[in-house]
């Protein structure tokens, strides 16, 4: 049988999800699912995700207007409770450009799309079945009752897509449904399998045999695999990166508890650890984070966008170390 080798743009930002997501029929497909509407007319969607060469830091998944809307889709694999600020973000770069040439000073009022955020999250941890997400829950201004005081809002809807949740709406989107049976798959041969390709390749072999996403990943297996490794060693460089940060913090506290002599310091050193670790590993240890990932033989794009190494660093890091 054929076995779906690694084959990707190296240079490309997109996930698998975003790829599945590229085509108008699928985009009207996934938007009636959580709508529960039924258009057909895929002329209504007009696709409008920013563009990662001009607005990289502002890159969203999926953005696409249709009637009144403008739908502002993301898929996540782990918790992520700053999703309300970036939306307003990505919101904000797709209203500026859509406001070009029109006069927001003048008297009559310029009609804009209502936002619609959608978070699709198929992460290990549990999850309900539908969940929201604020802005105004950041806020650090609060009431007497302790409710955050603000004139500006973001809702996100979170849709949790892992196998077994949300049956109606994967129901409705073989798309969805199909991207959720991989996932699942995916997870179900790690378990038996050390190597995570070949853990990929016979979950799309598994796909293919039971008709989900059946006709994608019949013709783009192989960059599939590419999409589902780039991401799978992306995880493990964060998880690196997190873990470094976390001991790092641990130790701050201790010796901040020991200087002291009080337990507050400890607690205060895991606190930094488990929330601020990534940040303390960025300043601290990126470059042996670098290092232990092209040991690991990760891909060197993927190093330098993780740890923020300019690409021409992360070369000379691994011509130095001979590999």
């Amino acid at each position: 049988m054929e076995r779906y080798e690694y084959k990707i743009n190296p240079k490309s930002k997109d996930s698998l999800f975003t790829d599945i997501l590229s085509s108008k029929e699928a985009l009207l497909e996934v938007y009636n699912a959580v709508n529960r509407t039924s258009y057909t007319n895929v002329d209504l969607v007009e696709d409008c995700t920013l563009d990662d060469v001009i607005y990289i830091k502002f890159k969203n998944d999926k953005s696409f207007m249709l009637g009144t809307s403008i739908n502002l889709y993301e898929h996540q694999s782990s918790i992520n409770n700053n999703m309300p600020i970036r939306f307003l973000i990505y919101y904000a770069e797709l209203i500026q450009i859509y406001l070009n040439n029109k006069n927001i000073y003048g008297t009559k009022q310029i009609p804009l799309h209502s936002p619609k955020c959608v978070v699709f999250y198929n992460g290990i941890a549990n999850m309900p079945e539908i969940s929201e997400l604020r802005l105004s829950s950041a806020f650090m201004s609060k009431d007497d009752e302790g409710n955050p005081i603000g004139d500006i809002d973001v809702k996100v809807l979170v849709i949790n897509i892992n196998a077994g949740y949300n049956k109606d709406i994967l129901a409705a989107s073989p798309i969805l449904e199909g991207y959720s049976y991989l996932i699942d798959r995916i997870r179900h041969y790690e378990k038996a399998k050390r190597n995570p390709k070949d853990a990929i390749d016979d979950a799309i072999k598994d796909c293919i045999k039971n008709n989900k996403l059946k006709n994608y990943l019949e013709k783009k297996g192989s960059v599939a695999m590419g999409f589902l490794l780039a991401e799978y060693d992306e995880q493990k460089i964060k998880d690196f990166y997190k873990e470094e940060g976390r001991k790092e913090g641990i130790d701050i506290g201790k010796e901040k508890g020991r200087a002291e002599g009080r337990e507050e310091g400890r607690a205060e050193g895991i606190d930094i650890g488990m929330n601020k670790g990534i940040d303390i590993g960025k300043e601290e240890s990126k470059e042996d984070i670098a290092i232990n990932a092209l040991e690991n033989k990760l891909d060197v794009h993927l190093i330098s966008r993780i740890t923020n190494i300019p690409i021409e660093k992360v070369l000379k890091m691994k011509a130095d170390l001979n590999l």
